[in-house]
C-alpha cells in the first residue's frame, strides 16, 4: 500500500485493508521506520507513513536477509 502511494498514508486506512488490529500495525510500522525503510509524519493524532523511496531497490535484498532465505 505504501509502495503504490506517492502520499503519506493514516495508518487508520492502513488498518481497514488488514484482519489484524492497529496495535500491529503500528508496532510493524515501528520497526520499519526505525529501519529507515518508512517515514512517518504526524497530523494532530493520527501518524502518516510513506515509503523511503531511497530504500525501495534494497528492500528485496534486506527482506531475505530477514527470512534467512
Amino acid at each position: 500500500m505504501l509502495a503504490a502511494n506517492r502520499d503519506p498514508v493514516c495508518v487508520c486506512d492502513i488498518v481497514k485493508h488488514f484482519p489484524i488490529g492497529q496495535p500491529t500495525i503500528s508496532h510493524h510500522l515501528k520497526i520499519l521506520r526505525a529501519t529507515r525503510f518508512v517515514l512517518s509524519e504526524r497530523h494532530g493524532t493520527f501518524m502518516y507513513y510513506r515509503v523511503n523511496r531511497n530504500c525501495l531497490g534494497e528492500f528485496p535484498h534486506a527482506a531475505r536477509l530477514i527470512m534467512d532465505i
